[in-house]
This record gives C-alpha cells, structure tokens and sequence, in this order.
C-alpha cells in the first residue's frame, strides 16, 4: 500500500465526534438523536476520539487525499478535542472542516490553519447580546483566509434577530449564508411543522448504492463506524 498506484484518490470520514448540543434550537433537525438528548442515552464515550484520531493517522498512507468533517451535536463539546487536533495537525495529506455553533472556540486554539472549512452556525434568537458579542469576538480573532464561514437558518427570524445578524456580519467584515429550513421527522416518520411544508415528497433510491460505500465513513461518538451504505 505504499505506492501512489495503490492509493485512494480520496477518502472522507463524516465523524459525528459528539452526539449532544449545547443550545436547545426549537428548529434542530437532530432533536432527539444528535441534540437535546437525556445523558444516559449520549453515545460519547471520554477518550474514544483519541483512539479514533490515531487510528485515522496510522491509516493516513492509503489515501492519496483525506478529509475529515466534524459534526454533531456540538463537536467541540468532546473533552478531547484539542487532543485530536494536536494528533491529526502533523498528517501532511488531511484537511478538516467542521460545523460548529462557536461557544468554545478556544480549542481550536493553534490548529485554525488545519481546516480548509469552519461553518458558524449563528442561531442567533438562542443568544443574548452578551453572546453575540463574545461570538463576534472569537469569529475575529480565529478568521484566517477563506476558511471561516457564518451561516444562520432562515426560520422564524424576527426583527431583533435580523438586527443581532446585521451586527455579527457589519462587525466581522464577512456575510451571512442562509441555509433552507428542513423540518425535523417525528418517531411516526411524519414530518414536524407539516402544514408549513408544500407538496413535498420523498422518494426511496430503490437501493441505489451510494458514493458511502467507496470513499466515506461515518464515524460515530462511541468509536464505532458504519461503510458501505446503501441510499435510503
């Protein structure tokens, strides 16, 4: 495996590094399975990630180009997370990018350099203006380049929201995406909010293989994975 001609062009891992939230967002799609969870049901295992960080690291020479995408819940809630970051920093061949909500920055601290994509997610009606100025704070001092994008849920904003947004993007020099509003599904398979949504509908794949069973794993809070996955 130490040839190029025996190397994946690419491999991505989708690591769902922890599995809860810090804010409670009336809207989140992942009510239930990602966020606003009951502790005992938490799949996040302390010190797991590290394993996970240098196994991903001994793997390192199978793939020509990696890239690992932090998600959640809130990835920056693992208590390890600065430790993965010192890990998987000096692997020449990765990239990170992660989705976050920005409360604690801090653990990013020295490793901003690492990641070719951080997107903020505002959720600016679940902040006072004390967080706002502390998120306006860190998106200044961590934004490098091109790396650092701020992103708000178009749902239900109302006037002192747009005002808080106004402010975060005149304050940090940088625009807003808006990202679409997806209702969450209940345990009925029925969709939340559903007198808000319009002739939509969602068809299966009819057991389509996806690109999952190629190049991607999803790793998940307690060091297990999944590959291989067929479209739903």
């Amino acid at each position: 495996m130490n040839s190029l001609t025996s190397q994946r062009e690419f491999l991505y891992y989708e690591w769902l590094i922890f599995d809860n939230c810090n804010l409670r967002c009336s809207y989140c799609i992942n009510k239930g399975e990602y966020s606003h969870k009951k502790k005992e049901d938490i799949l996040y295992i302390e010190g797991k990630e590290i394993d996970v960080a240098n196994k991903i690291s001994e793997l390192s020479s199978i793939a020509e180009n990696i890239v690992i995408n932090f998600t959640g819940g809130e990835p920056l809630l693992a208590k390890h997370f600065s430790e993965v970051l010192k890990i998987l920093y000096d692997v020449d061949n990765l990239k990170l990018q992660m989705y976050t909500n920005f409360v604690h920055p801090e653990k990013l601290q020295g490793y901003i350099g690492k990641f070719n994509k951080i997107i903020v997610s505002l959720h600016v009606k679940y902040r006072d203006e004390k967080e706002i100025d502390r998120l306006i704070a860190s998106i200044n001092e961590f934004k490098t380049g091109n790396n650092l994008i701020i992103s708000q849920l178009d749902y239900n904003l109302d006037k002192e929201d747009r005002q808080k947004l106004e402010k975060v993007s005149l304050k940090t020099g940088l625009p807003i995406d808006f990202q679409t509003f997806i209702p969450s599904w209940t345990e009925e398979g029925k969709i939340e909010n559903s007198k808000e949504i319009l002739d939509y509908s969602f068809k299966k794949s009819l057991s389509k293989r996806c690109s999952l069973g190629y190049f991607c794993f999803f790793l998940r809070p307690d060091g297990t994975f999944f590959y291989d996955l067929w479209c739903d």
